[in-house]
């Protein structure tokens, strides 16, 4: 992926993370979320690495993105996939009412949903699909 078109799409998937969950403005780099609103501080980081992971984005390029350590990006990616496998397992399963029941886990599906939309209607040169 060309540097300057991995650059524009690093800083447009923040850009859908900043303005579909509150980021916390003490650790506004890390996109970490405030707690008090969004329920748990690292969703915006989980959602943004997971995104930046289904874009095929090199590790090494999202964790100096986000001046972060890899194994923070490896903890974050880890969870964004335990979190979608129990809700697709819920939801294949027929139990919504469990999902109703996990908060967080619903929250976090909201906010994933909102962002990949902001991220889907991007302009028409950040939309090409990398493999």
């Amino acid at each position: 992926m060309p540097s300057s078109v991995k650059s524009k799409l690093l800083k447009q998937i923040e850009r859908a993370v900043r303005d579909n969950i509150i980021i916390n403005d003490k650790d506004e780099r890390k996109l970490i979320a405030l707690a008090d609103v969004e329920g748990e501080p690292l969703v915006a980081l989980t959602i943004y690495v997971g995104i930046t992971a289904q874009h095929g984005i090199p590790v090494d390029d999202v964790c100096d993105y986000l001046c972060i350590e890899e194994d923070v990006y490896m903890k974050r990616l880890e969870q964004f996939v335990h979190r979608l496998d129990r809700y697709y397992d819920l939801k294949t399963k027929g139990e919504l009412a469990e999902l109703e029941k996990q908060k967080s886990l619903k929250r976090f599906v909201t906010k994933l949903k909102l962002v990949t939309r902001s991220v889907s209607n991007s302009p028409p040169d950040l939309l090409i699909t990398y493999k």
